[in-house]
């Protein structure tokens, strides 16, 4: 709820700032925004996906007797 509270002030501040720069766009454009907010979703999703299924491959007991 803090995070969501926050990405809405700020897309309201930087739409302020970049009005000038969008053409044919509203700044605060619901289609826009939504697009923006899952394509940064799945690049998380897929940056937390790769080292995790690496993970998953390790056996922790053999992990905690190396040095």
């Amino acid at each position: 709820m803090v995070g969501g509270a926050h990405g809405v002030s700020a897309v309201y501040l930087a739409g302020k700032l970049m009005r000038g720069v969008l053409v044919g766009v509203s700044p605060w454009d619901p289609v826009t925004l939504i697009d923006a907010t899952l394509g940064l979703g799945l690049v998380t999703i897929g940056a937390c996906y790769v080292p995790a299924r690496r993970v998953l491959g390790i056996d922790p007991a053999r992990s905690l007797r190396e040095e």
